[in-house]
C-alpha cells in the first residue's frame, strides 16, 4: 500500500523532494529498501516506470537502456 501511494503521488508531482536524478529526466525514488527508476516525459505528461526493484548492486545497471 505504501508503494502504491508513493507512485500515485508521482502523478501530482513527478519530482518530489528526496528523489535523485540519474540522467536527463530519469529519476530514482526510494521507498524503504525498494527503488523505483522512472522517466518523466513533460510534453506528454507521462511518467514511465522502467524498474521497480529491491536495492542491490544491480538496481542501477543499464538504467539508460530502460527507456
Amino acid at each position: 500500500e505504501r508503494i502504491v501511494n508513493q507512485i500515485r503521488r508521482l502523478a501530482e508531482n513527478p519530482r518530489p523532494s528526496g528523489i535523485k536524478a540519474l540522467a536527463s529526466n530519469v529519476y530514482r525514488l526510494r521507498i524503504g529498501l525498494c527503488r523505483v527508476i522512472y522517466k518523466v516525459y513533460d510534453n506528454e505528461k507521462v511518467i514511465l516506470i522502467g524498474r521497480f526493484a529491491r536495492r542491490s548492486e544491480r538496481t542501477y545497471q543499464n538504467c539508460e537502456n530502460l527507456f
